[in-house]
């Protein structure tokens, strides 16, 4: 039985990796898509105004920004408020 296997293996043509590839890639038809109902569609209002939201804020550069910033102090306490007391029974 092992000497027919090997005969039948050295009288038979197989073809190399590439071969086979290349005949059966011939034999692969073309794909063809199915025609498919399309329906036109709207976003709604909501979407589209977020959309460009989206693309005003990625728009936005800090470096074409004004930087003016108005800094205040507040008024210096007179009652003595803003001291800060360690023992005191306040909470403060």
């Amino acid at each position: 039985m092992k000497k027919f296997i090997e005969s039948v293996h050295k009288t038979v043509v197989t073809p190399d990796p590439e071969t086979h590839l290349l005949r059966r890639a011939a034999m692969t038809p073309a794909r063809v898509d199915p025609d498919r109902l399309e329906v036109p569609a709207q976003l709604p209002a909501a979407i589209a105004e977020a959309h460009a939201a989206t693309l005003a804020d990625a728009a936005f550069s800090f470096k074409n920004a004004a930087g003016n910033i108005a800094v205040t102090q507040p008024p210096p306490a007179t009652d003595g408020s803003d001291e800060f007391n360690f023992f005191s029974d306040q909470g403060d």
